[in-house]
């Protein structure tokens, strides 16, 4: 990179502290350990440390440079990464090819309400290609709207300055980009003390925890000075690392949120080539404020791109700046643009827009002088990487004629309360029960609400998955024209429902006005539907009002190809043999007769059961009775006595076949207290002999019984035994 000019700072650039929310929209998820700004006099400060200079940093070429490192030749790696949470470095091989094709197509509304994609030409599966003008392909994704040590460019003005302030970032597409605030903590030879050094960048997201910059704002030398322990030649990992969406001068609409782990390319690590970088986020605020599309190697001469950022001497305000495409390096990884830009502005995006669609096709990282600036091109390994984040491991497709149904609408009770498993090629695992649907003409599954002599004017498809699903694509659309099939939000509904207690909620309305769910079948509208909160059960649902005298079918909706997401980590999986959450078939007249062992058992053929009241051996008076390993061995007795079987099993691991799971707790000397998991993913207990619930100490939804509230109010279950497996269906 001889000739470039690099700096990882400018002493006028200003870190403002988050002061207020501008936004009671948004709340704000700023953590007490995001840096604060001070300002005293004329300078600025964070935790007492001065912002630094821009020539008391370098961050030189250092493909001559050779770093030794021991890890990487024990294994093939192509990704270095570092973990903020318990400071390690680890060296991966990250394999494109399983992620390369996923594609992405959401709209500008908010990512955590449902979305309609009218996309014919965007698929989940399928790569979008654009042939360049030099007849390479470009492959890209689309836009999803709300849904560190830097080695900055020093100021690079093109001719006139055109660069223009964002009156408020807080809007598509700039919410999606953010400032960096980075962490050094540097020996310092002549004092001896731990300094801080800080540093601002620009950063993007690609994902609701994917930040995207330039990889010299996450990795680099920090001072040329031999007063200091970090010095030229010793590129190493930033500390810290905070990220603030939207920024707004004093105005941090989103608060602050920290990096937990950041990756390199192994080309930058060992040498400083390819510029580029990501970080995961704690927290996924991209639900909040969207992130961006994509596309890879992509390049036209004299193409309009623009760019924006926080420039240095702007005071934490952001500017955007549009120029063309000038030059694509020899090296294969770098443009030149006649953008405007300054130090600060590392990691900007690089925005395109072809045939409608704007996509970002690289990151700011350089500028020399007034003569040009550049940034490196998103290449086909990174956008893989890129996708990796946004896909966690597993996306799957469903097909209509993936269900193995027949070409009929049933009314039958057993297939409308039984649930049928379905095994893909593409490795999910998934179940359905259904009424009145089925797939039809060898089309799409179906369902029909309505004609003449049916039970009752519904129909409904309802899943169940053993992961828990963040995210749909469907096609959806009516048989035939309203008028033919009647059903309309005038006499009917039809939704996607999530599972809620023993009923149900809607969270996508398929016959609004703003769905404008398509009348003609060959040619539906993909919707895409995000979950708040990850889900192992949902169902589509439709109801008809009046009276059908006609006796053929109607109200139908059509369901076609559906690509699923699956959460990939930190989920407790599923089975199929999880118990449906019924409350009403204890909280009854007789619901004072059992407690919270007999309900996580499953049986009232022992009334209010206590572990170990089965065998002879049973003493609630021994000082070890409420402890976990006591209880543990009195429950084996009742299992050998009861004939069931009861074992520990891992949090994350899934039960046996024919055995869910429960969690054990305890408020230490005074009682024990059991969870059971439903079939929708969520808990719930029954405290002594009073109702059933899955509700928490706080009042709510459990997740997780570990981490819900068991310690307000008396007693404080305070202590967490463990999680077990138990089949019980001897028993009932």
């Amino acid at each position: 990179m001889k000739g470039r000019i690099f700096a990882l700072l400018s002493l006028t650039v200003l870190l403002f502290a988050h002061l207020s929310v501008s936004s009671k929209s948004h709340n704000t998820i700023y953590s007490n350990d995001a840096p604060r700004l001070e300002k005293i006099n004329q300078s600025y400060y964070i935790d007492g440390q001065e912002a630094l200079e821009v020539d008391t940093i370098i961050n030189n070429d250092s493909s001559n440079y050779s770093k030794s490192i021991i890890e990487s030749n024990e294994q093939e790696w192509n990704i270095a990464t570092k973990n903020y949470t318990n400071n390690t470095l680890q060296f991966i091989n990250f394999d494109q090819n399983h992620y390369s094709y996923r594609q992405f197509a959401f709209d500008s509304n908010n990512a955590s309400n449902s979305k309609k994609s009218i996309s014919k030409n965007v698929h989940s599966n399928n790569q979008t290609k654009i042939i360049n003008t030099d007849e390479s392909s470009s492959v890209t994704s689309d836009n999803i709207v709300g849904t560190e040590k830097c080695n900055y460019s020093m100021k690079s003005i093109i001719g006139s300055d055109d660069r223009q302030l964002i009156s408020n970032p807080n809007s598509w597409p700039y919410k999606a980009a953010g400032q960096l605030v980075i962490k050094y903590v540097v020996q310092n030879n002549v004092t001896g003390n731990q300094d801080n050094m800080y540093f601002i960048g620009t950063g993007f997201l690609e994902g609701p925890d994917l930040l995207v910059t330039a990889g010299h704002c996450l990795y680099g030398d920090v001072t040329n000075s031999g007063d200091y322990e970090d010095h030229i030649n010793n590129p190493r990992f930033a500390d810290e690392i905070y990220y603030y969406p939207a920024r707004n001068g004093n105005v941090d609409p989103y608060g602050g949120v920290k990096i937990e782990r950041s990756y390199i390319e192994k080309e930058y690590y060992l040498n400083q080539q390819k510029d580029w970088g990501c970080c995961k986020l704690s927290n996924p605020i991209g639900n909040q404020t969207g992130w961006f599309g994509k596309i890879s190697n992509f390049y036209e001469k004299d193409y309009e791109i623009t760019t924006f950022g926080y420039p240095g001497s702007k005071n934490g305000f952001m500017y955007s700046s549009t120029g063309i495409m000038t030059k694509f390096e020899d090296n294969g990884w770098y443009y030149r643009t006649n953008l405007d830009t300054e130090g600060g502005q590392s990691g900007s995006p690089y925005r395109v827009t072809i045939n409608g669609n704007t996509y970002v096709c690289g990151i700011h990282t350089y500028s020399v002088g007034n003569s040009y600036t550049g940034g490196i091109r998103i290449d086909s390994f990174m956008f893989a990487f890129f996708n990796s984040f946004v896909t966690g491991d597993k996306v799957y497709q469903i097909k209509p004629t993936d269900y193995n149904y027949a070409d009929a609408y049933p009314v039958d009770s057993y297939t409308e309360n039984t649930f049928v498993s379905h095994s893909l090629d593409n490795g999910l695992d998934f179940r359905t029960r259904r009424y009145r649907t089925g797939y039809i003409h060898n089309e799409y599954i179906v369902m029909s609400s309505i004609r003449k002599g049916i039970p009752k004017n519904e129909a409904m498809i309802e899943y169940s998955f053993n992961s828990p699903v963040t995210r749909i694509e469907v096609d959806l659309a009516y048989w035939r024209s309203v008028s033919n099939e009647w059903l309309s939000s005038s006499n009917g509904s039809a939704v996607l429902q999530i599972k809620n207690g023993e009923g149900w909620s809607n969270k996508f309305d398929l016959l609004s006005k703003e769905t404008a769910l398509p009348t003609n079948r060959s040619n539906p509208t993909t919707y895409t539907i995000d979950f708040d909160h990850p889900v192992y059960v949902f169902r589509f649902f439709c109801h008809y009002n009046g009276t059908s005298t006609l006796d053929s079918n109607r109200g139908r909706i059509c369901i076609g190809n559906m690509n699923v997401w699956m959460q990939s980590e930190n989920y407790m999986p599923l089975n199929g043999s999880e118990l449906e959450y019924k409350p009403s078939e204890w909280n009854n007249n007789s619901m004072s007769n059992y407690n919270c062992y007999a309900y996580a058992l499953n049986t009232k053929l022992h009334g209010f059961m206590q572990p170990g009241a089965s065998d002879s051996s049973y003493n609630p008076y021994d000082s070890n009775y409420l402890t976990g390993s006591k209880l543990y061995e009195y429950v084996l007795l009742d299992g050998q006595n009861y004939n069931f079987s009861f074992k520990p099993i891992g949090k994350y691991d899934a039960c046996d076949i024919g055995y869910y799971k429960v969690a054990l707790v305890i408020a230490p000397n005074r009682d024990y207290h059991w969870y059971r998991q439903n079939y929708d993913g969520t808990w719930s207990h029954k405290p002594g002999g009073t109702a059933v619930t899955n509700l928490d100490r706080k009042g709510n939804l459990i997740y997780d019984p570990e981490s819900c509230d068991r310690t307000t109010g008396f007693p404080s279950y305070s202590e967490f035994v463990g999680f077990y497996q138990v089949n019980v269906s001897n028993m009932i």
